[in-house]
């Protein structure tokens, strides 16, 4: 199955260091991306949420759609929190020097092709992207539950100076810095 995948990597893209591969907003990215060399950054905002480099894959979601099961853009890449509900790119994945990137499986037809051949390990595949889906939607619900009720406290004891200063210029608060008032504050 692994020499099939990579076999079907037939395409090569080279960034330099500065190149981006998607900037937010842009449509995410449909196809399989595997990193044969150099690094990249994944940026929400003006943070580095993720670095990539040698060996990484973007797109994995991609390869595994659930088969309609499910119209959810998140899908097409499970591997990673990238994604805005409308299948626009939420972040910016740029180069932090010079790339070799090798890329395949952009279609449909093409995932289908590999996958008639290696039916169990496609099985398996879609089995562990969602455990890992499921694992990553825990993690946030509960992630959300504490933070909101951070605020609901915050806001109870009229601190809302202090809260006021946690919002990123984006209008996003920074979930860190909140992590560490409400540490203070316990």
């Amino acid at each position: 199955f692994l020499v099939a995948l990579s076999s079907s990597l037939s395409r090569q893209r080279t960034l330099l260091t500065g190149d981006y591969l998607m900037k937010r907003g842009e449509e995410y990215l449909r196809e399989f991306i595997l990193i044969a060399s150099g690094t990249l950054h994944v940026r929400l905002d003006k943070h580095t949420i993720k670095t990539l480099g040698r060996g990484d894959i973007i797109g994995r979601g991609w390869l595994l759609q659930l088969k309609n099961e499910s119209t959810d853009p998140a899908l097409y890449s499970a591997d990673t929190d990238w994604l805005a509900s409308d299948g626009k790119g939420a972040v910016s994945i740029r180069a932090t020097s010079p790339c070799v990137l090798l890329t395949g499986l952009s279609s449909p037809r093409d995932i289908q092709k590999l996958e008639r051949g290696y039916k169990v390990d496609f099985k398996l595949l879609r089995a562990e992207v969602r455990a890992e889906l499921m694992d990553e939607t825990e993690r946030r619900a509960i992630a959300m539950k504490g933070i909101a009720k951070a605020v609901r406290r915050f806001k109870k004891r009229k601190q809302i100076k202090r809260l006021s200063m946690l919002r990123m210029s984006s209008g996003v608060v920074d979930t860190e810095a909140l992590r560490r008032l409400v540490e203070e504050d316990a």
